[in-house]
Formats: structure tokens, sequence, C-alpha cells
């Protein structure tokens, strides 16, 4: 915030006349740092020239001229009233359109209004960004316009209103517009952004105006899935533009339950273990990762896979390199056939390790016991590990030949893989490899509640903080798997401890974000990537199309209505 306070410093000179977030006095700032002190302004929807306008106190106090344009027929009404009296005001009552008679170039070229006016301020709450790049043969000194406050500064999302879907572009995708068309972000106030041509830039001193220096989104949600295909939010669930009056009279946001989101019914929403059938997709995103992305997560560079899934075998390798081992004893749980994915093969195989390797799976254990028959080094267990007795993992480890202090346990469960690490109390070992989700992006803490049956699994940043509480350190990331190491062994890395951003970028994860119409737009990953099956926004809606409509239609700006019981009958009025 430090960053964005620093680089957005214009939005410190808010101050409101007519204004809804104080966009006159940016703009009084702005004006004098440009040496503008009268000129001509257009604004798109004026609505009725007053309520939330960003050009009244230019016009009625300071003399400005102005075209105003307003589609809707009350409200236009209204704005020709304000306007009485006042000269060079020039009113249309239109919708502005991208080309033919109705385009910004053609309603302007109707008017006196030089080419290089000073201020162009849009507002009509979706083709905002259209109707900015289709204009050719103006350039404004000064552009406000309106973006959706509600999408992450690193989002370029910019969508046509078809009819289907009114939504109003990202603050990203209106930067790179106004770079086509030689303009700066110099401020964001509110829903709206500001920019000066190229020239101008240089006199505002702002050192990155990069959307991520100087925004950050209003609501953030997020959207992960389970392994078994089941759909979750996080973040914000309200409806910003959409309100229902309750049983007890009171009008709320509509709230987004996880039910209302299902890309699948729930008979199709069926867990399988990763090891038990092909994935072409994960098969890929296994061996994903871009190191320039991932500075924090040096290790990334050893990735090299004997039986492991995504180069852990690798990694492994070069941290024991570095820390060395005390025993060279290992435990994994979620051990499979002890070759498909195994953590654990090359250590126990190729390095004469010993351990206990631990897999509840009937037909997996069969496989299991046939490749270690006979081996005095390796102890195997069939169980379901939960965090209790019997079966808990400390319960399974005692009477084994473990040490108390061993060098290595790789939990992968796909489940609850986080409370069984949680939960493991007598046994410390020096580094822990477990199994993340990486559809959940890494500002979520998430972990599934205790219980085997259920296969959601943890998110990244959850098992940092269960593995700092814990005394271990993020060595390294590979596509879904953690490696910890234990506090005391961790310096010997040669590596400091990052930032989760530094260390992960989470290809997996999917951003949701409302247009004002209510209707849910997805970036990201548009796939449940355990059952391979792509998705789109459409399956995520959890308002039907006749529902989802401009808020904006009854000529009361900014007024709350519940979309369904709007006219509320009380006991005294009249039958």
């Amino acid at each position: 915030m430090r960053e964005i306070e620093k680089n957005n410093y214009l939005a410190k000179y808010a101050k409101a006349v007519t204004s809804q977030d104080g966009e006159d006095g940016v703009l009084a700032e702005i004006f004098t740092r440009m040496g503008l002190t009268h000129g001509w302004c257009v604004e798109f929807g004026a609505w009725d020239g007053k309520l939330h306008s960003n050009t009244w106190d230019l016009i009625h106090n300071k003399q400005w001229k102005a075209v105003y344009i307003e589609p809707v027929s009350e409200v236009f009404r209204r704005l020709e009233q304000n306007c009485q009296g006042l000269s060079d005001i020039h009113c249309f009552n239109q919708l502005v359109e991208i080309d033919g008679i109705n385009s910004l170039d053609a309603i302007l070229g109707r008017t006196p209004i030089p080419p290089d006016f000073e201020l162009l301020v849009i507002d009509i709450d979706g083709n905002d960004f259209y109707v900015w790049r289709s204009l050719e043969r103006y350039r404004p000194k000064v552009v406000m316009i309106e973006f959706n406050p509600f999408i992450p500064a690193d989002i370029n999302f910019a969508k046509w209103n078809d009819g289907q879907v009114k939504a109003s572009a990202s603050l990203k995708a209106v930067c790179e517009l106004g770079k086509t068309k030689g303009y700066e972000l110099v401020c964001t106030i509110g829903p709206n952004a500001v920019f000066v041509p190229l020239e101008y830039f240089p006199r505002f001193e702002i050192e990155d105006n990069r959307p991520e220096a100087m925004f950050r989104a209003l609501l953030d949600t997020k959207l992960f899935q389970g392994y078994d295909g089941t759909l979750f939010l996080a973040g914000n669930r309200k409806i910003i533009w959409r309100h229902q009056i309750d049983r007890a009279g009171i009008l709320e946001h509509v709230e987004v339950a996880d039910d209302d989101i299902q890309a699948l019914p729930r008979a199709l929403r069926v867990f399988r273990p990763r090891m038990s059938y092909q994935n072409d997709f994960l098969e890929q995103q296994a061996a994903a990762g871009d190191s320039a992305n991932q500075t924090g997560n040096i290790l990334f560079a050893f990735r090299a896979n004997v039986t492991s899934e995504c180069g852990e075998d690798g990694i492994l390798r070069r941290i024991f390199e570095l820390i060395g081992t005390d025993n060279k004893y290992c435990v994994e749980v979620g051990a499979y056939d002890g070759r498909t994915f195994s953590n654990t093969w090359s250590l126990l195989n190729e390095q004469t390790w010993s351990g206990v390797l631990i897999e509840k799976n009937d037909e997996a254990f069969k496989a299991l016991t046939a490749r270690y028959a006979g081996s005095p080094l390796v102890q195997l267990v069939q169980a379901e590990v939960t965090t209790t007795p019997p079966v808990s993992l400390d319960a399974i480890l005692t009477p084994s030949a473990c040490p108390q202090r061993f060098d290595f346990l790789c939990v992968d469960v796909e489940g609850n893989d986080y409370s069984l690490w949680a939960s493991l109390r007598q046994f410390r070992p020096r580094v822990v490899m477990i199994d993340f989700n990486p559809t959940i992006s890494n500002e979520v803490i998430f972990a599934q509640q205790d219980d085997p049956s259920i296969n959601d699994g943890a998110s990244l940043r959850a098992l940092i903080q269960l593995a700092q509480f814990k005394g271990y350190e993020l060595a390294a990331v590979t596509s879904w798997n953690a490696i910890f190491v234990d506090r005391e062994s961790f310096p010997r890395l040669g590596q400091k401890t990052e930032e989760i951003d530094a260390v992960y970028a989470p290809v997996l994860e999917t951003r949701v974000f409302q247009s004002i119409d209510s209707y849910f737009s997805m970036m990201g990953c548009d796939r449940l990537i355990r059952h391979n099956y792509v998705f789109d926004e459409n399956h995520l809606q959890p308002l039907a199309p006749n529902v989802r409509v401009l808020p904006f239609v009854t000529g009361n700006l900014g007024e709350l209505r519940s979309t369904f019981f709007d006219r509320v009958r009380r006991p005294d009025d009249p039958a």
C-alpha cells in the first residue's frame, strides 16, 4: 500500500464539490500542474449534470464550456434544466456508439469544441474502453475514464457489451489503450483513471505508473477447486450491484454460496487418486514453472525426475547434499505402489536409505508389497492415516524403527495432508515434502476440515504458516509440492526466507470478477484439473440472464433496490 500511496499521490488532493469520490479536487490539481485555467470539457453519461458530476464545478464555478451527452430521456430533461442560463453548453440526448452518426467523433463534430480540448470524462458503465479507442479526431489534454474497480490491477480485461454482458474494462486494459494513444496514467480515484498526454507526464514526477503500482482492487474474489471437482469461492462473495429484502425486511447484498457456481453436478464430482489414472493436462503441468517469475525458488533449477513427477528427486538430492543426512531414514504417507510418482524410490533403491511406506489402497498395497518383498530396510504399513490413534502418524511410527528425528517425511494423500502434518508431535523430520492444492491463490489461507474422506487439500500459504509454527522454512516449491527444511538446517541451504510470491507463481489459479450487470467473468485456469474438463464462465453464473440487468435504470442514480421485492406494502398503506 505504501507503494500505491507514493505513486498515486494525486489521490490525496481528492475533494468533492459534486463528484462522487473527490475527482473535483484531483482534476483541479492536475490542471494546475498542466497550466490549464479554463477551457472545454466533455462528459458522458453526464446524468443530470450535477449528481456525481465531475464537471459541475468547472462549468458553474469556473465558467468552462461543455458538451454533455446523456441517453436516459428522463434524466436528460433534468440535465437541460441544470444547464439553463449557461452559455456554450451543448447537450445531446444520445447513446454514444463507436462508429456512425452517434460516434463521439460525430457528436463532437456538431459542436465548436476544438480538437485539443481540455477534459474528456467517459462514464457509461460498459463500453467506455471502446468509445475512447474509437476517438480519432480529438486529442483531449486530460482523459478521465471509468474502469471496473473490482478487477485486480494485473488483469487485462476488456469485453464488448454484446447484449449479454455489460462489462467495464480493467485498469490494465485501459492503461494499455492509453499508451497506444500517447497517454500515461497519473491517478486513480474511485472507479476512475486519469490520463494525460505523454508530453505532460514528466510534470507529475511519478516513479512507477504501472497499474499494479497505482491501484489495488476494492474487492477480490478467488475461485479454486477441490480434487473432486467441487468449486469454492474465497474472498468477496457479495454481488456488488444486487440486493434482496430478507425475511426480516432488511435490504442486503445478494451473497453467493459455493453451491451457486458449480461446473459439474454432484454425481460427477468424484475423487480419484492422481496415480490411478492418466491425465495429459496434469502431466504437462507437472513440468511447468518459470524460474524468471520465481526468483526466490532457487532450488527449482535442480529439478530432475527418477520416479518423482515434478522434479522433486533432483531437488531432494541437492538439499541433502547441502544439509547432509543424519540417518537416511524416510517416511512416505500415500506411497501408492512404491514407484509411480514416488518421492522415496530413489532414496530407498539408489541411495540405500531405509524407511516406512504407508498406503491404504488394497491394489496399490499389493504392488507395494511385491516391490519390497524381503527388503530388511523398508517397513510397509497398510492404513488410512488419520489424526487420531490407532492410525495417527505418531501411533504408526512409534512401534517402527523410525528415529525420533529422521531425515525425510513425504505426505501425499491429496486431501488431509495439512492435518496429518499438524498432528505429528512425537517425531521431527528434518525435511518435509507435502502436497498442496495448486488451484488456490497465494493470498488464500485454506485447509480442508480434518476428515480423510474429503479431498480438497490446503493452500500453500496455509502450509507455510503451519511450517513456521512447527519450526520450518520453505526451501522449494514444485508444481504442487512444497518442501520445508527445519529451522536448524535451513541456513546450510545458503538462501533466505522469501515471500510466497517470489517462490511460487500459481499457474492453475482462476480469477473471478463481476461486471455491473452482475455477470461473473473468469480469467486464468479454465478447467477442472483432476477431470481435465474445460468449463467456461457461463457455468459459474449465480444469477439467471433475465436477472442480470443494469442497476441504474430508474432515473435514480445509486438507488438500492431489492431484486424481487421492490414495492413493499406497509401495514399502514391504504388497501
